[in-house]
């Protein structure tokens, strides 16, 4: 029986930070699941389109997957979203998944990468390691993307991780819905650092990346910094960009073929 693997993500214009993160993530999946025939979908219709226009390169939606995946006679397959937590976008997933219910004979969805208690503490642990570098007087701030409808704030979690794990030099907001920006603030002004580095918290460092936290428009987290008498340092990776955060998204999609963690449970 033939089997598919489709990644999905929410995409990116940026063409070399997407052959960094995004297409470093699928080449991992591929080389785990090389008995299975690979599909890319994205859910950003508007960066779909982007990318059409400007590469010439076709992407399509989940649901144009699923349909070609169907119509091809592939009835087993395994989606793994590149998401970073269990939010709107990754419900949206789960939705159009199982519309397809009967179309297949297995349909399994991996996690998104912060979903769970055990993915927080290896994401800190993961992280700890990769900025150990990152000197006590100094602060390290990650700046997630948010998202809506979260059942429990990964974000909040991550950072309670890395107070507990004797990283309180460390902290997390998000570019939007909450935590937001505050806490970080706060928490500068609580450990008064020498200097306060920057880092993306999300799949790619696009255009948050580059314009909300490092920007030199007046909101930017950096400016906002700058203002306060910080001296800042940005670190224009995505997390993508890190071989043990790609290894998280391997597992997950593992733990849904082993688990047959699908859709509806």
């Amino acid at each position: 029986m033939k089997k598919a693997l489709v990644a999905v993500s929410f995409g990116t214009g940026y063409i070399q930070t997407r052959q960094k993160t995004i297409e470093a993530i699928e080449e991992d999946l591929k080389k785990e699941f090389p008995e299975r025939i690979f599909y890319r979908a994205w859910t950003s219709a508007f960066l779909r389109r982007k990318v059409l226009e400007n590469e010439q390169l076709q992407i399509g939606s989940l649901d144009d997957i699923l349909r070609e995946i169907h119509d091809e006679g592939i009835r087993d397959v395994l989606i793994q979203p590149t998401q970073m937590a269990d939010g709107r976008e990754f419900k949206e997933i789960r939705k159009q998944a199982a519309l397809y219910a009967g179309s297949f004979e297995t349909l399994s969805v991996g996690r998104p990468l912060l979903s769970r208690e055990a993915d927080i503490r290896d994401m800190a642990h993961v992280l700890e390691s990769l900025f150990d570098w990152i000197k006590k007087e100094d602060m390290l701030v990650f700046m997630g993307h948010g998202s809506a409808e979260m059942d429990a704030n990964p974000y909040r979690q991550l950072d309670a991780c890395f107070r507990e794990d004797g990283f309180a030099h460390f902290t997390v907001g998000t570019a939007e819905f909450e935590p937001g920006f505050s806490p970080v603030m706060d928490r500068a002004r609580e450990r008064d650092p020498v200097r306060i580095y920057l880092s993306p918290l999300m799949v790619v460092a696009g255009d948050h990346a580059l314009h909300d936290m490092n920007g030199e428009k007046e909101e930017s987290w950096a400016s906002r910094f700058s203002r306060a008498g910080y001296e800042t340092e940005s670190i224009l990776k995505g997390m993508g960009e890190y071989r043990p955060v790609r290894a998280m998204y391997v597992q997950h999609a593992k733990e849904a073929v082993c688990l047959q963690e699908d859709y509806d449970q």
